[in-house]
């Protein structure tokens, strides 16, 4: 059976965290984990959208990151 979108991002979160934990614990910077995960995450999206729809897509990203959207969770 095919997983529901809420499912498929549970799955996935946990995923995503279980391998960056690996790799931070096997040596690698949390600033290499960073900019590859995010380098990666811009290539698909671009891929998938085209470049205008994902460059318009971040516009708002700088005022999002100032507003505490991505602050660790305490």
């Amino acid at each position: 059976m095919a997983m529901n979108e809420e499912e498929q991002s549970k799955v996935t979160r946990e995923s995503f965290v279980a391998t960056w934990e690996a790799l931070v614990n096997g040596g690698i910077s949390r600033e290499i984990v960073a900019a590859i995960a995010m380098s990666m995450a811009l290539a698909e999206l671009t891929s998938l959208f085209g470049k205008a729809v994902t460059a318009h897509g971040l516009e708002k990203l700088p005022d999002t990151i100032r507003s505490g959207a991505f602050d660790a969770k305490k």
